[in-house]
């Protein structure tokens, strides 16, 4: 009975095939738990190893950074070096560069003292000069003063000697009294040339508005003795009207036209230009000639007094005509320079301070090589 009672029992106790199966399958859900939780797990170990090697990349790229950081503060450091070895060589030429301005600048100061006693002594030579020259001016002009008369007598008396004794005066001597007759001439011109010379130096400029046209003209008029017959022809062109002093500027154009007479004898036809043309925004006046011309190897000789570029046997004159117009020119501020060539005729070309160029320019005229002297001031 009792041993039916514990059979009865364990048979009651014992599991079910449905419990196995359920347990099973629990112990399956657990398992897929487990099984995602590993790959959760996994994947998660996957993600950490990704970031590690990810931050072991930046770490390295940190590190070159570092690195390259470094070497450029190294370069950094080997350019400021050279660049303070820069600034002790500047600042030491600076030094050495002072110490030169100072001996420069008191070898300036001893120039400047030098030439303050030079324009010293300049200004005493210039009033010296001046006296001089103002002197030597006086004698000129009284020396040639007092020669006209002397030189008067010789000519009149060699002519009254050949009109009263003239059958009884043999060839040789009629032929001699000829050349003092002809010395005493030409001596004569050369007083009154050296006269004019210093007139011109003592004259004061009298100033006034003057046609030059008109002037030109008068001139040529006054010139027909020296063209009686001879064949020129006068090109004038149209001028303006200066300020100048129309006496002294007239002597100007007597000498150019008279000296474009003389030259030109040589051809059948001369002609004879008067025109304007432009010189450094400046008007400027040329005479030219068809003459006998120059060699501008000798032009520097043109405008001294008792020079001469042609022999006296071929063309007359005292040599100091050029010298006279020369003074007018410098005396009214201007300039005057010739270009020629032998054989092939001369250009004079002078300005006069107050003609500047018209709205329409005109051509440039040549100007000599050689620079040309600084005029004077007026009045001087």
């Amino acid at each position: 009975m009792a041993a039916e009672s514990i059979g009865s029992a364990n048979a009651n106790s014992a599991p079910q095939p449905g419990e196995y199966v359920k347990a099973l399958v629990n112990i399956l859900d657990d398992f897929v738990e487990e099984k995602a939780h590993l790959k959760e797990t996994q994947a998660a170990l996957l993600n950490i190893l990704r970031d590690s090697t990810g931050e072991k990349q930046q770490m390295r790229s940190m590190q070159m950074a570092v690195m390259n950081a470094l070497e450029d503060a190294q370069a950094e450091k080997l350019q400021l070096h050279a660049t303070e070895a820069a600034i002790l060589n500047i600042l030491d030429d600076s030094y050495a560069e002072k110490e030169s301005l100072q001996h420069i600048q008191k070898a300036v100061f001893n120039i400047l003292d030098d030439l303050q006693g030079e324009k010293a002594n300049l200004a005493e030579r210039t009033i010296e000069l001046t006296a001089a020259n103002a002197e030597l001016e006086s004698f000129s002009y009284s020396v040639a003063h007092d020669l006209r008369a002397p030189l008067r007598q010789i000519a009149g008396f060699s002519k009254i000697l050949v009109e009263e004794c003239g059958p009884e005066i043999s060839d040789d001597s009629r032929r001699y009294l000829k050349r003092i007759q002809d010395g005493a001439q030409h001596m004569g011109k050369l007083v009154d040339d050296l006269l004019s010379l210093a007139k011109v130096s003592r004259q004061t400029l009298a100033r006034r508005p003057t046609p030059l046209n008109e002037l030109i003209r008068s001139v040529i008029e006054s010139l027909q003795p020296e063209c009686s017959g001879r064949e020129i022809r006068w090109e004038i062109d149209p001028l303006w009207t200066a300020h100048c002093d129309p006496a002294l500027v007239a002597q100007v154009f007597v000498n150019l036209l008279s000296n474009a007479i003389k030259f030109s004898r040589v051809r059948a036809q001369a002609v004879i230009q008067v025109g304007q043309t432009g010189v450094n925004g400046q008007r400027a006046i040329f005479v030219r000639d068809n003459g006998a011309g120059f060699d501008m190897a000798y032009a520097a000789k043109l405008f001294g007094v008792f020079q001469r570029l042609h022999k006296v046997t071929e063309f007359e004159g005292t040599g100091i005509g050029l010298a006279n117009v020369q003074r007018i020119v410098h005396k009214h501020g201007g300039r005057i320079w010739a270009e020629a060539a032998p054989d092939q005729g001369a250009t004079f070309f002078l300005t006069l301070p107050d003609a500047p160029l018209p709205d329409a320019a005109l051509p440039d005229a040549p100007l000599p090589d050689a620079p040309l002297p600084d005029p004077p001031s007026p009045n001087s």
